[in-house]
């Protein structure tokens, strides 16, 4: 087995983690979103929005990941 396969493997499982844990944490936005909506701000004034960035580096870096792992793949099968 080669460093590379082993590279991809890694990749591919935490550019899955990272994706579940921006839908994990879009989640926790949409639902802080509603809750400033219906009993205004709270002690946490901007947890939507903290959320919501969470989400989108944890989307953005699971991607990447992702996309690298094809691109390694695609170069070592050659």
């Amino acid at each position: 087995m080669s460093i590379n396969k082993v590279v991809t493997v890694v990749f591919n499982l935490l550019g899955a983690m990272l994706c579940l844990l921006a839908v994990v944490a879009g989640g926790i936005s949409a639902k802080a979103l509603v809750a400033r909506i219906q009993h205004g701000r709270g002690i946490m004034f901007a947890d939507a929005e903290f959320f919501a960035l969470t989400a989108l580096a944890f989307l953005v870096l699971g991607l990447m990941l992702l996309i690298a792992a094809k691109y390694i793949n695609r170069r070592v099968s050659r």
